[in-house]
């Protein structure tokens, strides 16, 4: 699953993001 097609999205972000979707 990667969100990075044009909006750069920083790791942290990414980070929180997977942690979201692990949760």
């Amino acid at each position: 699953m990667r969100m990075r097609r044009t909006i750069p999205v920083p790791e942290r972000y990414q980070n929180i993001l997977i942690l979201s979707v692990y949760v």
